[in-house]
């Protein structure tokens, strides 16, 4: 068996030294970038912040993180164009990543798009069926449709999930009385109200659900 020769050895050695010296320098590159890009959004300057993450993207940085920051850039500047653009590159880079949907469905409902928006939090239901923004985007748009059947459907679901949740409580107890469930109606919205005594039209929806005065 041959050996390999000292100095040939060494050069080996020396070779891996630099690279690792290198990575390290690289590394300590990415880290500074990614910094002073989120040091900037702190700061308010999303330009800044912008240029500087296409510094970490130059330097090497990974793809999916620049389209998803890029995404939330230009969401925080109300930029929906790209920010709808970029969202959607970092959504076909990691199909499951939550994060990029919850851009997506979020840029959607900015601009008004609640077809859309529907669309992608449906796609996060399937991956996550507890997500509960994307919950609450299905329920209140069936609710705003006025199909009250739906809307309770998906509202059942943020109260199995997440029963402190008022929102969702009261969406419920609004879902049923409009559908026709005066009785139940009334039993949830006294449960909201022994929670959140003033919680926004809750005390208006039990009176219509009884028909009589809410007794404190």
């Amino acid at each position: 068996m041959s050996l390999i020769r000292p100095h040939v050895l060494t050069l080996i050695l020396l070779g891996l030294l630099i690279s690792s010296v290198n990575a390290q320098e690289d590394v300590s590159k990415l880290a500074a970038a990614w910094k002073a890009s989120t040091d900037a959004e702190t700061a308010g300057q999303y330009d800044q912040a912008i240029t500087k993450l296409r510094e970490f993207e130059n330097l090497g940085g990974d793809a999916y993180l620049v389209a998803l920051r890029n995404g939330w850039l230009a969401y925080a500047k109300k930029d929906y164009v790209n920010a709808a653009k970029f969202y959607r590159a970092a959504s076909n880079m990691q199909p499951q990543s939550i994060n990029a949907l919850l851009g997506r469905m979020n840029t959607a409902l900015a601009v008004g798009d609640y077809k859309e928006s529907r669309t992608v939090a449906d796609s996060i239901l399937r991956i996550d069926p507890a997500q509960y923004s994307a919950l609450s985007t299905v329920a209140s748009a069936f609710y705003a449709e006025k199909n009250y059947g739906q809307a309770l459907t998906y509202y059942r679901r943020i109260n199995d999930y997440y029963p402190e949740d008022t929102t969702g409580l009261s969406g419920t107890a609004w879902s049923l009385l409009l559908n026709g469930d005066a009785r139940t109606a009334a039993a949830e919205f006294k449960k909201l109200l022994s929670i959140s005594p003033t919680f926004a039209y809750a005390q208006q929806g039990y009176e219509q659900a009884t028909g009589k005065k809410l007794s404190r």
